[in-house]
């Protein structure tokens, strides 16, 4: 039996005053290794950099990261992350970094050579993710009293990044239970015909989930 548990506990948070929040949202860094002479990709690790910088001149209580953090789901590619990280705000868990939600997109269950659709090295990567964020890929978080429900891809595919809402049903109704503030969801594909770009990237499983849920 695998002892993989990709799911987290529910963690609590008050920052700064206690009832407002800013918040920093981030998308497709698409990191890979710092070693690389490949000139677009240095330029991916100096804008994220750049991205954090003013992130932290402005006082971010809350960092939003969603999905595909590496251009491919391996070491080298985290380690980019956390050096472009801590080189901002000194570590991942210093008390003056921002709250993070993060989550995997489809691209961090690539493997090193590229796109892969297999699902036999889903946990590897979701470990992995685990090991070198110190986050689940699910998570919910309660951050000044405003719940952050943060939802993973579950594999690399296109067309059905995400399977079932098993998972996100019994975070929502959590949520719901708590307070009437607004509740935060971070997926890396939207739903389907909802946004622009969301005709070609949504994903019918997120409108199905959604509509459930009107509020």
């Amino acid at each position: 039996m695998s002892s993989n548990n990709p799911y987290g506990e529910i963690q609590e948070y008050t920052v700064g005053d206690s009832k407002t929040l800013k918040i920093g949202v981030i998308g497709d860094t698409q990191l890979i290794s710092l070693s690389t002479d490949n000139e677009f990709y240095i330029k991916f690790s100096k804008n994220f950099k750049k991205t954090l910088e003013i992130l932290k001149e402005n006082k971010i209580d809350v960092l939003i990261i969603d999905g595909d953090i590496t251009n491919a789901g391996y070491p080298e590619a985290y380690d980019n992350f956390l050096t472009q990280f801590n080189d901002v705000y000194g570590d991942i868990k210093n008390e003056n970094a921002p709250i993070l939600n993060l989550i995997m997109g489809n691209h961090d269950y690539w493997s090193f050579k590229g796109y892969e659709l297999s699902n036999k090295n889903n946990e590897e990567r979701q470990k992995l993710f685990e090991k070198k964020t110190k986050e689940k890929p699910y998570s919910h978080k309660v951050i000044n009293g405003y719940h952050f429900i943060n939802w993973s891809c579950d594999n690399a595919s296109l067309e059905k990044p995400i399977v079932n809402c098993s998972w996100f049903e019994k975070q929502i109704e959590l949520a719901k239970s708590d307070d009437n503030k607004p509740i935060f969801v971070t997926t890396h594909f939207p739903p389907k015909n909802t946004v622009y770009g969301s005709e070609e990237w949504g994903t019918d499983t997120l409108n199905e989930c959604f509509e459930k849920y009107p509020q």
